[in-house]
């Protein structure tokens, strides 16, 4: 009988055991979002939409909708010409962190999907309208949001005022590359213009004028990688600088 009154007991306490176990983990389950968790989610979705525009920004020579008017095609790709007709249409850094505000604007809100995932474990989520700002250096790209955003749960309550992201997108640098090859470019043109009044000008003048640049070439930063139709004519710029990209057309006048 005894050893049935021993059995019964540690039975009785493995239910019990089992019992205030779950009670604990319910007691210390994550229901209620701290601080770094609400900051994870809303950087991820800033860091996600910025390099979603700044991946398009690079492809598109510093422009997110560039008019048909503006694009050149060259090795199946559909470019902005940066240079053509001895005029310069590479944006400022000031206008790029215009598109790029614009680009977060539109998208950055969509990827947080109202805070779904939030409200569905019965939190209330307040959330203000976000002031976005982004700010191109040398060597990065900066996102400061400014967006109230305040959670709630019968007495509980926590708040977050701003976000940030920094790209290591090196796009002043980039901007600041493209300016010296485009000044280049219109230094070649210019020679040209000049072998045009003697009726010299030829694709052995301009293979001469342009040193054939089809070999890449290497910066502390990016690797320069030009494409240069046959003719000479057309020219495909592309810096690469890890995962980013910034590339852009020019056309000689020949």
């Amino acid at each position: 009988i005894t050893i049935f009154i021993i059995i019964g007991i540690l039975m009785l306490g493995a239910t019990a055991l089992a019992f205030y176990s779950q009670e604990i983990s319910s007691f210390f389950a994550p229901e209620f979002p701290v601080d770094s968790e609400i900051n994870q989610y809303v950087t991820s979705c800033l860091q996600g939409t910025a390099d979603e525009a700044l991946a398009i920004i690079g492809k598109n020579g510093g422009y997110l909708y560039p008019s048909d008017q503006t694009l050149a095609y060259s090795e199946n790709r559909k470019l902005v010409l940066e240079y053509k007709d001895h005029k310069t249409a590479l944006p400022q850094a000031a206008d790029i962190e215009a598109r790029l505000e614009r680009y977060l604007n539109d998208n950055f809100e969509y990827c947080l999907n109202d805070f779904s995932a939030y409200k569905q474990r019965g939190i209330v989520v307040n959330a203000g309208k976000p002031q976005i700002k982004a700010t191109v250096g040398t060597d990065s790209v900066q996102f400061n949001v400014d967006y109230d955003v305040a959670f709630t749960k019968g007495n509980r309550k926590t708040e977050i005022k701003s976000f940030s992201y920094i790209s290591n997108f090196a796009l002043g640098k980039a901007l600041s590359l493209s300016e010296g090859i485009i000044s280049q470019v219109h230094k070649t043109q210019l020679e040209i213009d000049g072998l045009k009044k003697l009726k010299k000008v030829g694709t052995s003048d301009v293979e001469v004028i342009y040193k054939n640049p089809k070999d890449e070439y290497k910066t502390d930063k990016f690797t320069i990688y030009p494409h240069v139709s046959d003719d000479f004519a057309t020219q495909l710029w592309v810096l690469k600088q890890d995962n980013h990209e910034f590339q852009f057309a020019t056309e000689l006048i020949i």
